[in-house]
């Protein structure tokens, strides 16, 4: 039998074992303090699995609320025995850590955090939102559990928003059900700083007793050693103003910090390193702590086995030094990197697998258009080659965990209209099983089909891009070609994949076609691709988006009288020029916190981080000069061509966003208004560049999906929403403008 041949055999044993009603038998509670009761993960059918099914329901347009949703299962890990898998699941407004005995098929919770409602002894809180940051294992017996509590607190008559971070180690073996430790705990008494934390710095392997961990408060970064067994600490690292973060090495030696230099507003931090043994720091980078890509020249990407290095990945300075990002190594000894031990030589690489046991480098991973690991190592190349075929070789394997002796993998396979499922993969006997849907509320049949798009640009230039077609649902029937959504991703150093994409999807389901063009100036195709890109807003880069759109329309699967441009930041300035310039290709627009002048968005990075500053030099490089470019600038910004505008605008944008400032959408609508054409503001009060609420993101949604139904025709109207979440908190859809 072939190594694939095993696979989907033990695939269909092992779904039919899982769909076995009692699977996980929750310990009773003994206690009043017990743990509350667990489920297993939701059992599926894996891929080419066909075991006996039940009547299927009819299928269901998903809501915003499902597109929203918590994921049930999530931050899924594998102890280092490879015995157990601890997640977290969700249950109502609660989220959960559980584990389960893949030996016993049993399953208990172990610990419940914190749930909305009122709280508090000393003072009152008012929790409004909670949740489980980060899951970590301590040996097989023990976990790390961070969290965090959001609400408004009252003392001393003062009332006031508040973050409260907390740690945790959790026995899960103690004789009278898990027992917890608390480790750390912010001041809930006091108003928020978004970067107090408390978190898990290293695991420590080789000292089963200690664990270093981060807290920080007001900004103030400080390392200790915990034992798991008492909570009792020492401090390390002396905290300084301005520390979020450490790096370390193999043996927990912090080799390098994060120190940020600007307010939270801005969010800009420098890294800097020192040798083992030494206190002097140096610097090694300025970086944009939501974006460390974009910015920097490496990105830290874990310890060697070797004290005092780190694996990082680095773009290349110049051609002699290659084209791709690479993995290399810093000595923070020498403060040197060395040689690349890992590349592509066509794509950039994004992350690395290691064994977890030493830290070796046994792989590195890179996108195509699925995400995909090399390794040097025959077999387990051989392993990763089959489990692709298995899934057609049109899914995403990300390898989650791996137990120490590398036997038992843990997959988050996932894909264009698959979010996310966790797989259980066992490398000796050829077995994969499913573990459970991370998004059940998302099914593959009520999501969209995305196929990959290949074109030349008008200079002969190769590029690809992915279309997203509406998927087949019986109660609405096929009826011509949909109308199409053009959507340029921001950056504009990013890019996108084959894979689950919420925005595309959530138009698909909704009766469009999505089009998402990788054009000259995206990211993970190597530094010449990037570069190709710098001084061309509005030039080459918004020609390879048109070039994509016109060969997306001769293919005929789409309606070439009904197209919109709807993008967010780089995405929100390129639709907005695009329906400057191209009023003949586009019916209308949206544009989430886009950039609208060039020249005033320069200004404002020199005046907010300083003419001499990494990013204002790296912005001027790929944009320009606001002096010796001013006046090409002025001709490529949407705000000055306000007057040529023939279609209707929607501008959203968050008062908080600290990459590209509220005002620029402001100005928009007043350049737009004063030349009389059509256009909707929406501004969200206290959101920033992303990372939004539940609550905003379904306003954005409903603005999105009016707008467009409005200019584009509503091919399938969404059902009637659900009741909001974060209902308690106050409505942003009519908040002021400024």
């Amino acid at each position: 039998m072939s190594f694939v041949s095993k696979l989907q055999a033990a695939a269909c044993v092992s779904a039919l074992a899982l769909a076995a009603p009692a699977l996980a038998e929750p310990a009773a509670a003994t206690a009043p303090s017990a743990a509350p009761q667990a489920t297993p993960p939701a059992a599926a059918t894996p891929a080419k699995a066909e075991p006996a099914k039940p009547a299927a329901e009819p299928l269901k347009q998903p809501t915003i609320d499902d597109f929203l949703a918590d994921p049930a299962l999530a931050q899924a890990s594998l102890s280092p025995s490879g015995r157990y898998v601890a997640y977290v699941r969700s249950v109502k407004d609660q989220q959960r850590v559980a584990v389960f005995d893949l030996e016993e098929r049993k399953g208990k919770d172990v610990f419940a955090g914190a749930s909305p409602g009122v709280t508090g002894t000393s003072h009152l809180a008012i929790i409004q939102a909670a949740g489980i940051e980060e899951l970590n294992w301590k040996g097989d017996d023990r976990l790390v559990v961070t969290t965090y509590s959001l609400g408004f607190g009252a003392s001393d008559g003062m009332v006031f928003l508040f973050r409260e971070p907390a740690a945790f180690v959790v026995d899960r073996t103690a004789a009278t059900g898990p027992k917890q430790v608390l480790l750390a705990r912010a001041n809930s008494k006091k108003p928020a700083d978004p970067k107090d934390a408390a978190h898990l710095a290293a695991h420590l392997p080789n000292d089963p007793n200690h664990i270093l961990v981060l807290r920080t408060s007001d900004r103030n970064g400080a390392l200790y050693r915990y034992d798991v067994r008492d909570g009792s600490a020492e401090q390390i690292e002396a905290g300084q103003s301005g520390v979020t973060g450490y790096q370390l090495d193999s043996t927990g030696t912090v080799v390098a910090r994060t120190l940020h230099k600007s307010g939270f507003l801005h969010d800009w931090a420098v890294i800097e390193g020192r040798a083992p043994g030494q206190s002097q720091w140096t610097k090694i980078a300025e970086v944009h702590a939501k974006d460390v890509r974009k910015f920097s020249d490496f990105e830290f990407l874990g310890p060697t086995s070797k004290p005092g290095e780190v694996y990082v990945a680095v773009r290349p300075k110049t051609p002699a030094d290659g084209d791709t990002t690479a993995v290399r190594v810093f000595d923070f000894k020498t403060m040197s990197l060395g040689a690349p031990v890992w590349s592509n030589p066509k794509y950039d690489v994004v992350q690395i697998v290691q064994n977890p046991a030493d830290g070796t480098l046994l792989g590195g991973c890179y996108w195509v258009d699925v995400l995909q690991c090399d390794f040097a190592d025959k077999t387990l190349a051989a392993n990763l080659k089959g489990l692709s075929k298995f899934f057609d070789g049109d899914r995403s394997l990300a390898i989650v965990s791996m137990s120490d002796d590398g036997r038992r993998w843990l997959l988050n396979v996932s894909g264009p209209d698959e979010p996310g499922t966790y797989f259980l993969y066992d490398r000796d006997k050829a077995h994969i099983e499913i573990l459970g849907l991370r998004y059940p509320k998302l099914p593959t049949d009520a999501l969209g089909k995305m196929e990959r798009v290949a074109w030349k640009a008008r200079d002969g230039a190769e590029l690809h891009g992915y279309l997203t077609l509406p998927p087949e649902m019986p109660a609405y029937p096929k009826s011509g070609a949909p109308p199409l959504i053009v959507m340029p991703h921001g950056g504009p150093e990013a890019r996108d994949h084959f894979e689950f994409d919420l925005w595309s999807q959530f138009l698909a389901t909704r009766g469009y076609a999505v089009f998402q063009p990788n054009f000259r100036g995206s990211d993970g195709f190597g530094r010449a691709f990037a570069e190709a890109g710098y001084h061309e807003w509005g030039g080459r880069m918004q020609d390879d988006v048109t070039d994509g759109v016109r060969a997306v329309l001769a293919q005929g699967k789409a309606d070439p009288a009904k197209v919109c441009i709807v993008g967010a930041s780089y995405g929100g300035y390129a639709a907005l020029y695009g329906g400057a310039t191209q009023p003949d290709l586009y019916k209308c627009v949206v544009a989430i916190a886009g950039v609208s002048d060039l020249n005033e968005m320069l200004e404002w990075e020199r005046s907010t981080f300083g003419a001499d500053s990494d990013h204002y030099t790296y912005w001027t490089k790929a944009i320009g000069d606001t002096k010796a470019d001013h006046d090409r600038l002025k001709a490529k910004s949407p705000a000055q061509l306000a007057s040529t505008y023939a279609i209707p605008v929607l501008l959203i944008h968050g008062t908080a966003d600290e990459v590209v400032p509220v005002k620029q959408s402001r100005g928009m609508e007043r350049a737009l208004k004063k030349a009389g054409k059509p256009v909707k503001f929406v501004e969200v009060g206290d959101e920033g560049h992303g990372d939004w609420s539940a609550k905003d993101n379904a306003l954005l949604l409903n603005e999105m999906e009016a707008f467009l139904g409005k200019h584009l025709g509503t091919p399938r109207p969404s059902a009637p929403p659900e009741k909001a979440k974060d209902a308690d908190k106050p409505a942003d859809k009519d908040k002021a403008k400024k």
